[in-house]
C-alpha cells in the first residue's frame, strides 16, 4: 500500500444474478488486487468503488465487491458492515452466482448488437427487422422471426416449431429466460455488441468486441451447397407415381409424401399430388418474372442495403400474386384433383403446400420459409369474387366463428398480446372471402421470396435463379383434434438409447407454427422396443390446453408409434443411407374421425437434446 500507484483488478458483468442490496438482476462484480500479506482497508475500497461509479455511471447500482480469493473474500466479510455504510456493496462469490432459470431450445454460440423487443404493439414488427447480426431478445418468439444471431425469450417456446428447428440446424443459440426483460444489465447492452452463449441449462450474454466478433462470424460462414433442379419433367403427378427420388422434379416435400403412399396403411396416408419446378418456371417466364429477378439480384443494392432489399422482395412477390395463371395449368390442376379426390373435388378445400428444392433436405431443412394456402376450384367457377368460399362447410364456419368470438373478447380483455391481430384477420378473412385456386398457387410460388427464404439461401451461399418452387396438393385437414410433431431416433448422449419424441396441441392449433405464444404444448417420449412396443413411456410437459389428460390415448400413441417405427426403417435403409443415426421429423394429424395421419417427412438436423 505505502508504495501504490494504481489499482488492478477485475470486472465481470453477471446477468441474471441478484444484487445483495437491491434484488435487482444483472449485477458488474469486482475484486481489487492485493499482494499477500498487504490487506485492503475500508476506506481504499471506499475510493477504489467511488472512482468506478464516477467511471461508468450506468453501473452505479450494478457494482458489486468481491473477494480475489477465499482470504480476501473472509477479510471483506469482517469489515462488510462498514463497507456498507461507506456505500461499497460487496457479497461472497456464492451469493452472486447466476440465477438465470433458462430453457436451452437450441445450444450455441453467437455474437451481434442487442436487440430488445418490448412486448406490446408493434412487437412482430420489430421483431421481423431484425437481421443475421442481431442478437434479440424478446417477451415471445413468432414464427416470422428472420434469421438472427441468438434468441432468448421470457415466454416458452414450443421445442419443435419451424423457427427452432432453424435456429437448432445452425446452432444459433436460442433459449428462454422468464425474467428476461427485467435485467437491468441486460438493457444497459441494448444496441451494444454482445456475446450470447447457450448451454445446458445456462444463459451467458456479456458485452463483446468487434474483433472477436468478427472471428467468429468469418469462422462460421457455412460452404456454399449447390441447388439442383430438373426442369424437364411437366406432368401434374400422383403421389402414388412419386418416388423420393423424384424431389429433383417436384420438391423434396411432394417426393417424400410419395414414398409414403405404399408405405402407410390407407388410413394413415395423405392422397394428393405434386407439381413439378417447370410449371412455376414457365409461368414465371411469360409473365415477365423471371427477368425482373435478374434485374433486382444484379443491383448492388439489394446486397448492401435491407431496406431496399425488403422493399424489392415485397414488389417480386406483390408481383408473382398477380401474374396470370396460364389457363392450360388451371385445367391440368382440375382434371388431377377429379382424378384425385373423385367428383366432389370442386367443394372439397384443399391445401397448396409448398415443396422447393431450398426446403427438407439433408443439410437444411428450409422449415416454416415457404407458404401454404388454401384453394377451392368452386371459387375459380363462381364468376365473382364474392365470398366466402364455396368449399367452407357450416360446422367448420361455425366453429370458426366461435373462435373468433373468443379471440376478439380475448384481445379486448388483453390489449398487449398484440400476437392476437393475426390470428384474428385470419379467421376474419377465412370466414369472409374467396379462396381460389389460383390465388393458392400463385401464393405458394410468391413465398420463394419471402424475406426469410431469401435470407437463408444468402446464409448458405446458394444461388437464388436455381432456387425452384413445387406444390404438394392435398386435402385441407379441417377440425382436426390433434396437431403433432414426431422426431425419431433421437440420441440424447452418445452412448444412451435413442428415444422417439412427439410434440403436440389439441383442437388442430399448430405446433410447427403456433401463433399463441402463451399455449404449450404437450411433450411425451418413449424408447422402442425389440419387438417395435412402446418402451418407458413418459409426459415429459403436459399441455396447457389438456393438464390433467393426455392427449393421445395408449392405442392411439401405439399406432403412431408403430407406424414411425415403419417409416424410420424404411427411410434409414431406401431414402437416406448416407445419414448416419438418422433421425426424422414428421407432421402428424389425428384427424376429426379419429385416423392417425402422417403429412410430411424430412431429416432431422439434431444439433442438440
Amino acid at each position: 500500500s505505502a508504495s501504490r500507484v494504481f489499482w488492478a483488478g477485475e470486472l465481470k458483468s453477471l446477468p441474471g444474478a441478484l444484487h445483495p442490496r437491491t434484488g435487482v438482476r444483472g449485477v458488474i462484480v469486482y475484486f481489487v488486487f492485493a499482494a499477500a500479506g498487504d490487506p485492503i482497508g475500508v476506506e481504499q475500497l471506499a475510493e477504489v468503488d467511488a472512482r468506478l461509479e464516477q467511471s461508468a455511471p450506468f453501473a452505479r447500482d450494478r457494482l458489486v465487491l468481491v473477494g480475489m480469493d477465499a482470504d480476501q473474500e473472509a477479510a471483506f466479510a469482517t469489515i462488510s458492515a462498514e463497507l456498507r455504510s461507506r456505500g461499497v456493496d460487496f457479497a461472497r462469490h456464492a451469493d452472486v452466482v447466476p440465477a438465470i432459470g433458462a430453457e436451452a431450445y437450441s445450444p450455441g454460440e453467437g455474437y451481434g448488437f442487442l436487440r430488445i423487443v418490448p412486448a406490446g404493439g408493434g412487437a412482430r414488427r420489430a421483431l421481423e427487422a431484425a437481421g443475421p447480426r442481431d442478437i434479440v431478445v424478446a417477451q415471445s418468439a413468432h414464427e416470422e422471426t428472420p434469421l438472427v444471431a441468438g434468441l432468448v425469450t421470457a415466454l416458452p417456446q414450443n421445442v419443435h416449431s419451424h423457427l427452432n428447428l432453424r435456429l437448432r440446424e445452425k446452432k444459433i443459440p436460442n433459449a428462454r429466460v422468464a425474467d428476461i426483460l427485467a435485467d437491468t444489465l441486460v438493457r444497459a447492452l441494448e444496441g451494444r455488441l454482445a456475446h450470447l452463449v447457450v448451454e445446458g441449462s445456462t444463459v451467458r450474454l456479456e458485452p463483446a468486441r468487434l474483433d472477436d466478433a468478427e472471428a467468429f462470424w468469418s469462422s462460421r460462414r457455412p460452404t456454399p451447397r449447390p441447388l439442383e433442379a430438373r426442369l424437364d419433367e411437366v406432368r401434374i403427378r400422383a403421389l402414388p407415381e412419386l418416388r423420393a427420388s423424384d424431389r429433383l422434379a417436384f420438391g423434396a416435400k411432394a417426393a417424400n409424401l410419395g414414398e409414403l403412399f405404399p408405405l402407410l396403411p390407407e388410413p394413415n396416408r395423405v392422397t394428393g399430388f405434386g407439381v413439378p419446378f417447370s410449371r412455376a418456371d414457365r409461368a414465371l417466364a411469360q409473365g415477365g418474372i423471371t427477368a425482373a429477378v435478374e434485374s433486382w439480384l444484379a443491383d448492388p443494392r439489394t446486397r448492401t442495403d435491407a431496406l431496399y432489399r425488403r422493399a424489392g422482395l415485397a414488389n417480386l412477390r406483390r408481383s408473382i400474386e398477380g401474374v396470370p395463371l396460364p389457363p392450360s395449368l388451371l385445367t391440368d390442376l382440375g382434371a388431377a384433383a377429379e382424378a384425385t379426390f373423385g367428383p366432389g373435388y370442386a367443394t372439397m378445400p384443399l391445401r397448396f403446400r409448398s415443396s422447393s428444392n431450398v426446403e427438407d433436405g439433408e443439410g437444411a431443412s428450409g422449415a416454416g420459409l415457404y407458404d401454404s394456402a388454401r384453394g377451392c376450384f368452386a371459387d375459380d367457377a363462381d364468376g365473382d369474387e364474392t365470398g366466402p368460399s364455396r368449399c367452407l362447410s357450416e360446422a367448420e364456419r361455425a366453429a370458426m366463428a366461435a373462435e373468433l368470438e373468443r379471440r376478439t373478447a380475448e384481445r379486448a380483455a388483453h390489449p398487449d398480446r398484440d400476437w392476437l391481430d393475426e390470428i384474428i384477420d385470419d379467421l376474419t378473412s377465412d370466414l369472409t372471402k374467396e379462396r381460389t385456386v389460383a390465388r393458392a398457387v400463385r401464393k405458394v410460388w410468391a413465398s420463394l421470396w419471402n424475406d426469410r427464404a431469401y435470407e437463408e439461401r444468402e446464409y448458405h451461399g446458394q444461388d437464388h435463379r436455381r432456387a425452384f418452387m413445387g406444390i404438394a396438393v392435398n386435402p385441407s385437414f379441417v377440425r382436426e383434434r390433434i396437431d403433432a410433431v414426431a422426431i425419431t431416433n433421437v440420441v440424447p448422449a452418445p452412448g444412451s438409447p435413442a428415444i422417439y419424441r412427439i410434440v403436440s396441441q389439441k383442437d388442430g392449433l399448430p405446433v410447427v407454427r403456433p401463433p399463441d405464444p402463451t399455449l404449450t404444448a404437450e411433450v411425451v417420449v418413449y424408447r422402442r422396443g425389440a419387438m417395435n412396443e412402446v418402451l418407458e413411456a413418459r409426459q415429459l410437459v403436459p399441455s396447457s390446453l389438456s393438464p390433467a389428460a393426455p392427449l393421445w390415448t395408449d392405442a392411439q400413441r401405439d399406432e403412431l408409434a408403430k407406424l414411425l417405427f415403419l417409416v424410420q426403417d424404411h427411410f434409414a435403409a431406401k431414402v437416406y443411407p448416407q445419414i448416419q443415426n438418422l433421425s426424422l421429423d414428421l407432421e402428424v394429424k389425428l384427424t376429426d374421425d379419429s385416423r392417425v395421419v402422417l403429412k410430411q417427412v424430412r431429416p432431422y438436423v439434431n444439433v442438440g437434446p
